[in-house]
């Protein structure tokens, strides 16, 4: 059985830059752990209760969704291709969306709520800490918008679709 070299070689691409994303940002969402401290007080029952405030990066934690994302359409395709020699657009064009979706919406959310919180405190807002989440997200939903149109015309082109007659 002859192998799809171009999808064989995605599907492997997929799940090692997957693979390698996911062990990177764990490892450094795990080192961007910050405690401020424990405290303890008494409850108005007379418990004594013990807390403590930590705080992760939560940068790290869409490049782990993200390489999620990618290690699931790496296993589903290399799966397509090694059972079933088949290609697999769809999952791509698909995952594609929901990868760049995240971390789009996410890097716009961080943008501007750093800048209405700057509004509402009637600080001025420093462009230049936060003008790379605005870059970021302006890239990722054009890598978006670019694999929904070809998720589309794929969809016409095979002819399928969502809803059933």
């Amino acid at each position: 059985m002859k192998l799809n070299k171009r999808s064989l070689i995605i599907s492997i691409a997929s799940l090692a830059l997957g693979l390698a994303a996911f062990i990177t940002f764990l490892v450094l969402f795990i080192n961007s752990y910050e405690a401020s401290g424990e405290y303890s007080y008494e409850k108005y029952d007379g418990t004594l209760m013990f807390e403590s405030d930590f705080t992760f990066n939560q940068d790290y934690a869409i490049g782990i969704i993200l390489g999620i994302v990618l290690i699931s359409y790496g296993v589903y395709a290399l799966y397509k291709v090694l059972k079933e020699n088949k290609e697999t657009n769809l999952a791509l064009y698909a995952s594609l969306s929901v990868g760049s979706l995240i971390v789009g919406i996410y890097s716009f959310q961080v943008f501007f709520k750093e800048l209405i919180k700057c509004q509402i405190k009637n600080k001025t807002f420093n462009y230049l800490d936060y003008h790379m989440y605005l870059y970021t997200s302006i890239l990722f939903l054009a890598i978006l918008t670019v694999s929904l149109i070809l998720l589309i015309k794929y969809m016409k082109k095979n002819k399928i679709t969502i809803f059933k007659k």
